[in-house]
C-alpha cells in the first residue's frame, strides 16, 4: 500500500497504480492519526524537500519515503524512472508513460515558434525570480533568469548586477519579474504590483483543478505569454 499527497494522485495513473493500492493523505502537518503511517504503508510519496518533516509528522523511517518532482515534463520522467528503480508501479506502465512524456518534451523543446519567441527575449529581457522552482522552469525554457530573495527584488532591478551572460550586465537588459503565487502576502507587503505593473508576473503554481500533466503545461504556457 502507497501513501500519497494529493497534489501527485495523477502520478499513480503513470505508473499503473489501481486505486485500491494507494491513499491520500497529508503528511505536511502534524496529527496524531499519522503515527501509524510508519507500519500501514510500504512507501509515502511526497515533494522535494519534506522527508524531514513528514518523518517527524508520521514517524516513518526516512527510506520508506519517496522525493518527487514534476516541476517541468523532464523532471516528471526523471520522477517516474527514479519509482521504477526503487519497483514502485508497474514497469511497463512507466515505460509507456515515459515515452509519451519524452515525446511532449521533445516536441516542446523543438517548436520553432517557442525557440524564436525565446530568443527574441534573450536578447533584450532577464527574468528575475525568488524560488528555485520558477527558475528551473525557466531554465528548462532557455530563459534569461537571475534568482533572488523576495525582499531583494527591487533593489536588484534598480541598481543591477552581474550575471552569468558574458560582458552583459542586467543594466542592458530589461527586467521582468515572476513570483508564485503562494507569495501574495509578501508581495503586496512589497508593493511590488504597482512597482513592476505589467511587468510582474504571479505565476500560479499548484492549481489542483488541472492535472499534474496539464499544471506542468499550464506553467509553461504562463511564462511563453508573458514574455511574448
Amino acid at each position: 500500500m502507497l501513501a500519497i499527497t494529493k497534489m501527485y494522485q495523477e502520478l499513480m495513473d503513470l505508473i499503473g497504480v489501481d486505486d485500491d493500492d494507494y491513499e491520500l493523505i497529508n503528511p505536511y502537518k502534524k496529527d496524531s492519526d499519522l503515527k501509524h503511517v510508519s507500519d500501514y504503508y510500504d512507501y509515502i510519496i511526497i515533494s522535494k524537500g519534506y522527508t524531514k518533516r513528514v518523518s517527524n509528522n508520521t514517524g516513518a523511517n526516512p527510506d520508506k519515503i519517496v522525493e518527487v518532482s514534476a516541476v517541468t515534463i523532464g523532471s516528471l520522467i526523471n520522477t517516474l524512472n527514479d519509482l521504477k528503480q526503487l519497483k514502485i508501479g508497474n514497469c511497463q506502465k512507466i515505460d509507456e508513460s515515459v515515452n509519451q512524456l519524452s515525446e511532449m518534451n521533445t516536441q516542446i523543446h523543438s517548436d520553432n515558434e517557442i525557440k524564436e519567441l525565446v530568443d527574441n527575449f534573450n536578447s533584450k529581457n532577464i527574468i528575475i525570480t525568488n524560488t528555485s522552482f520558477i527558475q528551473k522552469i525557466l531554465d528548462d525554457l532557455g530563459l534569461n533568469n537571475c534568482k533572488v530573495n523576495l525582499e531583494m527584488i527591487d533593489e536588484i532591478c534598480r541598481a543591477g548586477c552581474l550575471i552569468n551572460l558574458g560582458s552583459n550586465t542586467m543594466d542592458d537588459l530589461q527586467k521582468l519579474v515572476i513570483v508564485p503565487d503562494y507569495d501574495l502576502d509578501k508581495i503586496d507587503d512589497l508593493n511590488l504590483k504597482d512597482k513592476f505593473d505589467s511587468n510582474l508576473c504571479i505565476l500560479k503554481t499548484h492549481d489542483y483543478d488541472l492535472e499534474l500533466i496539464e499544471r506542468i503545461e499550464n506553467r509553461y504556457n504562463q511564462i511563453l505569454e508573458f514574455i511574448k
